[in-house]
């Protein structure tokens, strides 16, 4: 359950059993869970999370020095009114973070920065802001631009770069 008053109710529902969410708290905590604010994630389908597997099996022999040549970028929302408060559910610690503990998130909604990015081995490569609908015009400009200053900066071999833009 995410929490003692998920507990409490889900207890009166299915078991017509009454009790208080403090006894709840209680008897979780001398059974050795504490209450966690709940990681905020991207919700990732099975598909998404079978993709990314196949993919980590595909490249967990790289070398560091083939890793050297990566290039990871990604575009994200900052959002500037965030309606959505904290969550709290109950783990041990030490647990496997589980999907039922995560609040997923996504992104749209009103009141946002939208910026891209990357990173290399070396550091941080160079970001822009989005003003506009990222379409294929655009994402081009900023490859063009953004990602070629951060291959110059970092004087990297551009036949040997790697560009792993995000994907689910």
């Amino acid at each position: 359950m995410k929490n003692a008053e998920a507990v409490r109710k889900e207890a009166l529902s299915s078991l017509k059993l009454k009790v208080s969410r403090n006894t709840i708290a209680r008897v979780l905590k001398d059974a050795g869970y504490a209450a966690r604010v709940m990681k905020k994630k991207p919700l990732l389908t099975k598909k998404h999370k079978q993709k990314r597997l196949a993919w980590a099996k595909e490249h967990e022999t790289w070398t560091i020095d083939e890793w050297k040549n990566v290039i990871w970028s990604d575009e994200t929302a900052f959002m500037l009114v965030n309606g959505h408060g904290k969550e709290y559910c109950w783990s041990k610690q030490g647990d496997v973070l589980e999907d039922n503990q995560v609040t997923p998130t996504k992104k749209f909604g009103g009141g946002k920065v939208m910026m891209w990015g990357c990173i290399t081995y070396e550091g941080v490569g160079f970001a822009c802001k989005i003003d506009d609908i990222l379409d294929a015009e655009l994402y081009s400009r900023i490859l063009r631009d953004e990602l070629m200053k951060t291959i110059n900066y970092y004087h990297l071999d551009l036949s040997e770069v790697i560009f792993q833009q995000d994907w689910k």
